[in-house]
């Protein structure tokens, strides 16, 4: 926001209904005022509107190349992000209408150029119609009507009315700008899906438009991330950018950083000692995984750990496939977020909430430590779980079975196919079509696989020789060396008997 009288500096706000009102007679209300310092704008939200996080952009893998990939368009619209808000029946994000829409739109662009400069507006003219035409178009998706109406109001606002076609709810584009303040585009984007009178909705979006305040730009916008340190690793210090741009206009959202990791929350400040306590316990696991399996490429993004204070805004963030989980590591978005517990006894719930921790902060250590390149299932979530009973006493660790012990033994009573379950993908891994049961079986087994490696296996070289303790590190260096699970489990499974396999893994869980 450097040279405020020289630079064009719009946004895009865009207000999407998402859910339905599902309350006879319920209303949209016009709530409380919003202020962005480090954008000169203020402007009346609706009712019980609090911030929200958007997600980072996706990211998508070359299943040959195995390079990485993010959307044109994608990286395009997060470089204007500035913040979200919302309720349980709408939300509001704000962008910058700051970059050109990129020559190729529809493209991809690889993550080590991710970070590079998009075309900037030029600052010597002044966005014409054509030109915001384009950018609403990229951005929404939608073909604009020709037809663009304005209004005037005695504060030097100029609101330009935008419409296309839509079938589903009620919409409105509006741009809005003021030459006597900053030069700035502002797009609103109303949508308001199944409401009972079009005619009140209309009146509230018209309330929040006209309330829209331009001020002075502050000269420094509030920051989470402290200063960068001399000889920081540069890629660590455009992942934390890219986090501190996530949440930096949110003023409910702060985040606190160590060498590796990013933790960002909604929880009040007041509950600083309690993230701490999970930074500490992160710290604290990342370096058990690595006793167990080595980092093989230096790590070039920060974790990032987002710990949600409601359950209703975890579960709109991760979607609704996902909203019945209290954790989940997200590779395409590299991001591990984490669900407050439900209502129960306090040492339970920190107890349950540590091993939610310690399992989906497993998924995210391999994902970096295997230089991105995605493990097998089996191995994948049968150590997540393994590591979830796994804690340090001194200097020495101490393996604890998992809850799945009693639906493994259960299991154990019927004819068990461990090669099935090695040849899984994830689709298949976590396929309910055989019914919730299966998945939670397929945990179990994974997690017997691996505990009984670890525990069992050594004890059994030495009273017969059969050797099944160098199966995960043969998987592993397999990995790194192919990088394809497949072959990886091939080989580290080739040379074992199944038959003699399963017979001493069966003995073992019995007398357990």
């Amino acid at each position: 926001m450097k040279n405020q009288k020289n630079i064009l500096i719009s946004i895009v706000t865009s207000l999407i209904f998402f859910y339905c009102l599902m309350i006879e007679g319920s209303a949209l209300k016009l709530g409380k005022r919003e202020t962005i310092r480090s954008l000169g704008l203020s402007f009346r939200t609706f009712d019980e509107f609090k911030s929200r996080p958007t997600s980072f952009p996706r990211i998508f893998t070359n299943s040959k190349t195995k390079e990485k990939y993010y959307k044109v368009v994608d990286i395009w619209c997060y470089k204007q992000y500035i913040g979200s808000w919302g309720n349980k029946n709408s939300t509001l994000n704000i962008y910058e209408m700051s970059l050109f829409p990129p020559d190729n739109s529809s493209g991809y662009v690889a993550e080590v150029d991710a970070s590079k400069k998009y075309r900037t507006k030029s600052n010597s003219a002044y966005w014409n119609k054509n030109e915001k035409k384009q950018w609403l178009e990229l951005f929404s998706g939608k073909k604009m009507e020709k037809k663009v109406r304005s209004i005037k109001d005695k504060y030097g606002t100029i609101v330009e009315i935008y419409s296309f076609k839509e079938k589903n709810g009620l919409l409105g584009l509006f741009v809005v700008s003021n030459k006597r303040k900053v030069k700035n585009n502002v797009v609103f984007i109303y949508t308001v899906n199944d409401v009972s009178s079009k005619k009140q909705a209309l009146k509230l979006i018209y309330s929040s438009i006209k309330s829209i305040r331009f001020t002075s730009i502050a000269r420094k916008a509030k920051s989470v991330a402290k200063k960068k340190k001399a000889g920081s690793n540069p890629d660590i210090e455009i992942s934390k950018e890219k986090v501190i741009r996530n949440i930096k206009n949110l003023k409910d959202w702060w985040g606190i950083e160590s060498k590796d990791y990013f933790i960002i929350t909604n929880y009040p400040k007041s509950s600083k000692s309690f993230i701490k306590e999970l930074e500490a316990e992160l710290i604290s696991s990342q370096k058990v995984y690595s006793r167990f399996y080595k980092r093989t490429t230096p790590l070039k993004d920060v974790n990032v750990v987002r710990v949600f204070k409601e359950r209703d805004d975890y579960a709109t963030y991760v979607g609704k496939e996902k909203e019945w989980s209290m954790g989940l590591w997200i590779s395409s978005k590299k991001e591990l977020v984490i669900s407050p517990m439900l209502h129960g006894k306090k040492e339970d719930v920190e107890s349950a909430q540590i091993k939610i921790l310690r399992h989906e902060a497993f998924h995210q250590y391999l994902h970096f430590a295997l230089g991105q390149v995605q493990s097998s299932a089996w191995f994948n979530e049968g150590n997540a779980v393994f590591f979830e009973g796994i804690r340090r006493v001194g200097r020495k660790l101490k393996i604890e079975p998992s809850n799945y012990l009693q639906l493994l033994k259960n299991m154990i009573k019927r004819k068990l196919d461990i090669n099935a379950l090695l040849k899984m993908n994830y689709e298949e891994f976590y396929s309910d079509a055989k019914g919730k049961k299966k998945v939670s079986e397929n945990y179990a087994l994974a997690w017997g696989i691996i505990y009984f490696l670890y525990k069992e296996a050594p004890k059994i070289k030495k009273k017969t020789g059969r050797d099944y303790t160098k199966i995960l590190r043969n998987y592993y260096n397999c990995l790194v060396k192919t990088k394809s699970p497949e072959d990886a489990t091939k080989f580290a499974w080739e040379k074992v008997n199944m038959k003699k396999f399963t017979a001493d893994f069966i003995k073992y869980y019995k007398k357990l």
